[in-house]
């Protein structure tokens, strides 16, 4: 094994080791689907108040070690990394209608 093949080993090794290290746990996925959930009523609905905390029993929480996301009726809703959560559009359409014709 060469030095350089040595190096990038170390570095794919290193990376690794810090994606198991920073993966977000449960609550940090939803304290991100909270602070950034604008849930908004889709016509003829106007009238109803839809919040995250309705949703709360039906997401799922999944730990791929590397990564991690939480779903909702089978759509993603976050992904984190590195210690990071990012959200996804599923927030505010959480049926998915939105796409639909």
């Amino acid at each position: 094994m060469t030095a350089q093949q040595k190096w990038t080993a170390g570095v794919v090794v290193a990376i690794i080791v810090l994606m198991l290290a920073t993966n977000p746990d449960q609550a940090s996925h939803l304290r991100a689907i909270k602070d950034t959930s604008d849930l908004k009523p889709q016509q003829p609905y106007a009238s109803v108040t839809i919040s995250i905390s309705d949703f709360m029993p039906q997401l799922s929480y999944k730990n791929y070690f590397l990564f991690s996301t939480t779903t909702l009726f089978g759509g993603v809703v976050s992904w984190g990394v590195f210690g990071k959560v990012f959200t996804t559009n599923r927030i505010s359409d959480p049926f998915g209608t939105n796409g639909a014709k």
